[in-house]
């Protein structure tokens, strides 16, 4: 398995640099823009268009507490408040969950492809795709089952068209690990629902009445098992699921996509296995890793930090890291400022954030 040691770390006499900008930072008046105002250039031909809908931990960026009590002075406050300055669309310290949208354009009609539709899922729909012209979804992808990557599978339903009750189902790939948990987190999504439990007001007075059960509007989806390092097209794309330990007790997947330029997606990671390193490497030079950290340096036992985000770019030498699921430790311009020193090792390594896209010939 890799090991994760080596710390990240500012380089001499960059301190009072990041110092600087940051005080200049805090003084300056917010600048905020409508969304209207920001342009997003079409797709060129061939060319698809990775969207960062959420860049955040599961718990988001600003934290409730510290908005809600001025006196709250924890590591992390601050950001949290500067995250609630002005509009969401125009802070990049607003994150939500993780999960990113591809448009997928080799055809010529994008297909779009969801990874994961988090507790924040509906938030991120309504603020990025319709900048971005997103009609519809045409496939969803799962890393795993805990709440930041599922919770928004209900929302589905607000993005496809019913016609008389019928919508094409929405494909769900989810690792053979987490397909029983995500079901039966939502077992209305099914195709053949369970009978609703039996509700009891009173003596002889149950549900279901009649022995009906109730249609309800629920999204129309198929679930597709995906096991380790199995190949499959989603909307058109082919994708490789490969696992990674995210947490010693726990498996979820990241994904390999891209052939004319590689991208690999690593959303929740505390250990990369030997096995998963050498399907890496298997697609030469990554164009694009998008990998988790939590914290700047802080060990964590589910998450990578920051340092050990580095030491993997250092190992894959991908042309370009962006990092997601950071906490409000991490205020977006001073730590990519800090970052910036690793040009020096001819790494571009650099936190995401929402809203943020990267075209690639897929």
């Amino acid at each position: 398995q890799m090991s994760m040691a080596a710390p990240f770390r500012i380089g001499s006499g960059l301190g009072s640099v990041v110092a600087a900008a940051c005080a200049a930072r805090r003084n300056r008046p917010a600048q905020s823009q409508s969304v209207e105002e920001s342009h997003v250039p079409p797709l060129a031909p061939g060319v698809s268009r990775l969207i960062f809908l959420g860049t955040g931990n599961s718990t988001g960026t600003p934290r409730p507490l510290p908005l809600m009590d001025p006196g709250v002075r924890s590591l992390g406050s601050q950001v949290s408040r500067r995250a609630a300055q002005g509009l969401p669309e125009q802070n990049k310290n607003y994150r939500c969950s993780p999960s990113i949208l591809v448009q997928y354009n080799a055809s010529g009609t994008p297909h779009n492809i969801q990874f994961d539709c988090s507790k924040h899922y509906r938030e991120s729909l309504l603020r990025w795709y319709p900048r971005f012209g997103v009609t519809g979804v045409n496939a969803v992808v799962l890393s795993h089952d805990h709440a930041d990557a599922i919770l928004g599978l209900d929302d589905l339903r607000a993005v496809q068209r019913f016609v008389k009750d019928f919508a094409e189902p929405v494909p769900i790939f989810v690792g053979v690990r987490h397909v029983d948990r995500v079901q039966a987190v939502f077992p209305y999504l099914l195709r053949n629902p369970l009978p609703s439990p039996r509700h009891v007001l009173g003596p002889g007075i149950f549900a279901p009445r009649d022995g009906i059960t109730v249609p309800r509007f629920v999204a129309a989806v198929d679930w597709i098992r995906v096991e380790d390092f199995q190949r499959f097209s989603a909307g058109g794309l082919e994708v490789q699921a490969v696992p990674l330990w995210h947490g010693s007790d726990y498996l979820c997947q990241g994904f390999l996509f891209g052939t004319e330029q590689s991208v690999a997606y690593f959303s929740d990671v505390s250990e990369v296995p030997d096995s998963t390193m050498e399907a890496v490497q298997a697609r030469g030079q990554l164009s694009l890793l998008i990998v988790d950290a939590l914290f700047e340096s802080t060990p964590h036992v589910s998450h990578f930090s920051l340092a050990d985000a580095v030491n993997l770019a250092r190992k894959l030498r991908p042309k370009r890291v962006l990092v997601v699921g950071m906490s409000d430790h991490m205020d977006h311009e001073e730590t990519n400022l800090k970052l910036r020193k690793l040009q020096e090792e001819g790494l571009d390594v650099q936190l995401a954030y929402d809203g943020q896209f990267v075209d690639l010939r897929l």
